[in-house]
C-alpha cells in the first residue's frame, strides 16, 4: 500500500470559485493517506492516525470515505481530498 502526501484544499462546500489568489481557501490540514480495511476507516492527517470523531488541526473528523476526509471546526465543514 501507498500513502500519497499532498496539501489538501479546504473549500467549505456552500463556497463558490474562488476568483483570485485573495480569495483561494486557505488549507487547515495536509491529509497523507486513508486506509479502509473491513470496512474501518482511518486517515493520516498531519501525520497523524485518526478515525471519525477525532481531533486534528483544531477541527473534528465527522466522516471518512475512501478518497475525502470531512472536518467539522465550528459550524463550518471542511473537505481534505486525496488525489
Amino acid at each position: 500500500m501507498s500513502i500519497h502526501s499532498i496539501l489538501a484544499g479546504v473549500q467549505s462546500p456552500e463556497a463558490g470559485s474562488p476568483d483570485g489568489a485573495a480569495g483561494l481557501p486557505r488549507a487547515i490540514a495536509v491529509l497523507n493517506g486513508i486506509m479502509v480495511v473491513d470496512g474501518r476507516s482511518t486517515a493520516i492527517v498531519n501525520g497523524e492516525i485518526v478515525r471519525a470523531g477525532d481531533r486534528v488541526a483544531g477541527a473534528e473528523v465527522v466522516e471518512i470515505k475512501a478518497d475525502q476526509v470531512k472536518l467539522r471546526k465550528g459550524q463550518e465543514e471542511h473537505f481534505l481530498v486525496l488525489e
